[in-house]
């Protein structure tokens, strides 16, 4: 039998009766994806440093409507297209992964994950959508033959990777000065970027790649490093890439 998760019985399926949230409360939140799915390292690790439990239960995730993603109510609660991330809230559904990562942020706003000031918070917003657009997109055309999810495309593995590399060169010349991505301490814009790159480091890209880009190294090693970051994503072994990256920028 399939399994069943709450999407069934989301107070958000009825909005005149949803509950009313106390304004200081941090509520137990549930994400529903499927394993090892790397667009949801950066909320994980973010609802960490929030103090925000996050609960994560098996989800039968299915691509040709044989999963829990494709039942009518979590295509009109959750997901009108039936994918993954989705959050699930005491006022309703969430969905995308860096909108999901802002609002845990700001419920961690008091500990500094969003910035100290508006300016700030908008520096945040906006390497955040670096991380999504500029890395996220590239690094799927390269894992995605990796995990069997998308076929082998030489050419467009190679731009993948020529792209990333770039990336990696406009990081490296920002962090020359700067110990982290935006003020004086950690904020969401790191954790995004750093969960973006971390894949890239467990499964694409070797040591001899990123050696040209020592400021990168140094904030990546400063971010990945830190408990809250072992503990959530248990990163392991680095650059024991299973095929060669591209050469050049």
């Amino acid at each position: 039998s399939k399994a069943t998760v709450s999407v069934l019985n989301w107070p958000c399926a009825h909005p005149r009766v949803r509950p009313r949230i106390m304004a200081d409360a941090k509520p137990t939140l549930t994400l529903l994806t499927y394993k090892g799915n790397y667009r949801c390292a950066a909320p994980k690790v973010i609802a960490a440093y929030a103090g925000v439990p996050l609960n994560e239960p098996a989800f039968e995730f299915g691509q040709l409507g044989d999963g829990a993603n494709k039942s009518p109510a979590y295509l009109r609660n959750a997901h009108p297209l039936g994918k993954v991330p989705v959050l699930e809230t005491p006022e309703g559904c969430l969905f995308e992964s860096n909108a999901i990562a802002r609002y845990l942020a700001r419920l961690g706003k008091e500990k500094g994950l969003y910035g100290a000031t508006d300016f700030q918070m908008a520096q945040v917003d906006q390497w955040m959508d670096f991380a999504a657009a500029e890395l996220n997109a590239a690094t799927t055309l390269l894992l995605g033959p990796l995990t069997n999810l998308l076929p082998h495309n030489a050419p467009q593995e190679e731009q993948a990777q020529k792209h990333i590399l770039n990336c990696f060169l406009g990081l490296d010349t920002w962090l020359e000065t700067r110990t982290y991505i935006v003020g004086e301490r950690l904020t969401a814009a790191d954790i995004s970027l750093t969960c973006a790159i971390l894949p890239l480091f467990q499964h694409c890209f070797s040591a001899d790649v990123v050696r040209p880009y020592p400021n990168l190294m140094r904030w990546f090693n400063l971010c990945v490093n830190q408990p809250t970051f072992q503990t959530v994503l248990a990163p392991g072994k680095l650059f024991e890439a299973k095929k060669p990256a591209a050469k050049g920028q």
